[in-house]
């Protein structure tokens, strides 16, 4: 055989084995899903919310006018999250499409209703999910939040991503929730777990998310953190990026506010060490803070004494924040700080003993919280409040 000929033969035998079309799906049988609302009405049905992307417009090759591209709700309602996706089609004439989803939204109805694991198994097993989709959860319906216009972005899916990311990277007022890191406390030893907290503002025409929406044994509480209180939570949990401490200023009898100078963390770091005494439990917080004065209103940074004063106000406010973030726990026994998970790894004998009434042992145990703070710069001006540079240069 000629290598023409043996080369033909290969080439045909190639192209038999070259994969083909017969289990294509067009473009427009999908709807590509950005958000999804979750609720539940009072006959227990599960109320679905999804949002979807619609990239209408024309592109500058046809030489129309650009259209805005929008967003289109579609609601459902079934006795389950799947059934509720099956009938998607019903109203939209597409099936979903998930590997775009930004976020997960539940409403705090179904919440309370029903275990979360319940609401999101779905989400968890479907092939097309990413684990990383974010989650929150809402007060009142979540579907009222899917219908919000955004404000700069094309859906008020993406924006609420961006909301979320945005205030745990640079507030700490709230923390960023994937899919994978719920699942993750789900499985705790402690039965805590946390999701964002978002609420309506303005009207109900603006989204707020801060706070900390608290989870027992799979369903919400009615414990909501604060945003005041929710970055001493995020700093003893070690997940504090960025933020400001605010330290009050000695209140003056002609003053009928509180003054208060902020310093501004650039990097945060929190270990817990546990020390078991017998029946009793202590833990032990140290943080390390690094940052710079962003507001003097009452204090002078000029010396080393007076820096060392000021890092100590800043010190004692911080430990005075956790501690009060510590007896909120406490008060509700809830341990959010993931103290029973340590316990569990470093002394799991101890724990199997102490599993069953940890919620009324992690009540009653002893935090000693100290907090070392390094401030790095005084910001452009000198250490002296701006109204009194006039009498230094004087």
């Amino acid at each position: 055989m000629s290598k023409a000929v043996a080369s033909l033969c290969i080439s045909l035998l190639l192209i038999c084995c070259i994969t083909g079309c017969w289990d294509k799906a067009e473009l427009m049988e999908y709807g590509y899903v950005q958000a999804v609302a979750i609720d539940q009405n009072e006959q227990g049905n599960i109320m679905l919310t999804t949002l979807f992307y619609n990239p209408s417009g024309h592109g500058e090759s046809t030489g129309m006018t650009p259209q805005p591209k929008m967003a289109i709700p579609i609601h459902t309602e079934a006795g389950s999250v799947y059934e509720a996706v099956q009938d998607i089609p019903l109203h939209f004439g597409r099936r979903a499409k998930w590997d775009h989803m930004r976020i997960i939204l539940i409403g705090e109805g179904a919440a309370r209703s029903r275990p979360i694991g319940e609401l999101l198994d779905f989400f968890s097993r479907n092939h097309e999910q990413r684990a990383t989709v974010l989650l929150l959860v809402t007060k009142g319906d979540a579907k009222t939040y899917i219908q919000v216009h955004p404000y700069i972005e094309y859906t008020i899916g993406q924006q609420l991503r961006k909301i979320e990311e945005s205030v745990s990277r640079y507030s700490a007022k709230t923390t960023k929730m994937p899919l994978y890191e719920l699942a993750i406390q789900l499985a705790g030893e402690t039965s805590v777990a946390m999701i964002p907290h978002a609420y309506l503002s303005n009207k109900g025409q603006d989204i707020v998310v801060a706070g900390i929406a608290l989870l027992h044994n799979q369903r919400l509480t009615r414990n909501t953190v604060s945003p005041d209180l929710t970055p001493s939570l995020m700093m003893l949990l070690n997940r504090y990026d960025q933020g400001v401490v605010e330290i009050p200023c000695t209140a003056s009898p002609q003053s009928k506010t509180l003054t208060k100078e902020s310093f501004e963390v650039i990097s945060a770091a929190t270990r817990i060490k546990l020390e078991v005494h017998g029946e009793n439990v202590t833990a032990k917080v140290r943080t390390k803070l690094k940052g710079s004065m962003n507001e003097l209103h009452c204090s002078s940074i000029q010396t080393v004494e007076e820096q060392q004063r000021m890092r100590t106000r800043i010190s004692d406010q911080v430990s005075k924040d956790m501690q009060q973030m510590i007896v909120f726990l406490q008060e509700r026994k809830l341990d959010a700080i993931g103290i029973g998970n340590k316990l569990y790894r470093k002394h799991p004998a101890l724990w199997k003993q102490w599993k069953k009434d940890w919620d009324e042992r992690f009540a009653k145990m002893t935090f000693d919280i100290q907090a070392e703070v390094d401030i790095t710069n005084l910001g452009l001006n000198t250490g002296k409040s701006f109204g009194q540079q006039k009498e230094t240069n004087e």
